[in-house]
């Protein structure tokens, strides 16, 4: 679904959208809509287990909903991101009106779906209010990933706006979506998964680093380069998994670069180099001329799963000063 043109087809903006974790009154079946409930116990773990997931793919802004759910949700996420949150009005969960409070069970037995009651807000209103927040998000997310933690009323009457199929779909608790927009069309990448499911499922999670969009292993195995891959044992786990620009390396220090990932089960894979610099920030900060090609040397450009980014760096430090 084309909604407006605001970059190049060629460049792909990565919004995520949080579930906020459990309350109280999910677990009993309570309507919650403007009801200020906290999280529960369970709530605050799949808060920090989202944050968990989420700071690994290096979120450059993390947006919520003002109600206490989600403000605790965001700031675990924003915790283990080193971000600060801030409270966006359209993400608010959908008001319920006189029905805030009710079991969700009882209202439903009388007008078909809670949402369906009367004076409650509708997904179109919703979509009204909060697909500019969306909107406003991707044109946030140029750097990098944003993250918007809301309610599930909202994240479903945005996700059926931009693709019907979505319909009917479970969102549990704590649960994330993702979307990306390239060229102003948005694609549904992902709908309702658990933290647990997005770290089997590293294409989900896919980052840029720099300004180069990870491609999928499928493609990087035509290239026919320097390659290493550890034994997934998940199907179509190939297709799934996504690289992430870590490196340029000399030729000569490929081979023990893939080795040394390979020791830690870390995919990686590497290409010539045709523009750009080292890509890790870290990295480069501590690579001097002397880890870099020599003159005459072929540099390749070094890529790793994006999921185990972090480790991978610390890797390739050991690496650069074992070559030096």
């Amino acid at each position: 679904m084309t909604i407006k043109q605001s970059e190049p087809a060629s460049e792909s903006r990565t919004v995520y959208l949080v579930r906020h974790g459990q309350t109280g009154l999910n677990r009993t079946g309570y309507i919650r809509g403007h009801a200020n409930p906290p999280l529960d116990t369970h709530g605050e773990d799949q808060a920090h287990e989202v944050g968990r997931v989420l700071a690994r793919v290096r979120p450059v802004k993390i947006a919520s909903s003002p109600l206490a759910r989600a403000v605790q949700t965001a700031g675990a996420v924003a915790e283990a991101a080193h971000l600060v949150t801030s409270v966006d009005q359209r993400l608010i969960d959908r008001d319920f009106g006189q029905w805030t409070g009710f079991l969700e069970a009882k209202v439903a037995a009388l007008w078909g779906t809670a949402a369906s009651a009367p004076g409650v807000e509708t997904d179109d209103a919703i979509v009204q209010r909060a697909m500019p927040a969306l909107e406003d998000a991707a044109d946030a997310a140029e750097a990098g990933p944003v993250v918007l933690v809301t309610h599930d009323a909202v994240i479903m009457a945005l996700l059926v706006s931009l693709s019907p199929a979505a319909a009917g779909i479970e969102l549990p608790t704590g649960c994330l979506s993702v979307l990306t927009r390239s060229g102003g069309e948005w694609t549904v990448v992902s709908i309702g998964q658990s933290a647990a499911a997005a770290l089997e499922d590293e294409g989900a999670l896919a980052m840029t680093v720099g300004n180069e969009t990870p491609i999928s292993a499928v493609e990087s195995m035509n290239l026919g380069l320097p390659f290493w891959l550890p034994p997934f044992g998940r199907g179509n786990g190939l297709q799934a998994l996504y690289w992430a620009c870590l490196a340029d390396l000399p030729e000569r220090l490929v081979t023990p670069a893939l080795a040394a990932l390979g020791a830690e089960d870390i995919a990686g894979w590497a290409s010539p180099v045709h523009s750009g610099p080292i890509h890790s920030v870290r990295v480069r900060r501590a690579a001097s001329h002397r880890h870099g090609p020599a003159p005459g040397e072929a540099p390749f450009r070094l890529w790793v799963a994006t999921l185990r980014y972090e480790k991978a760096e610390d890797i390739m430090l050991r690496v650069l000063n074992d070559g030096r």
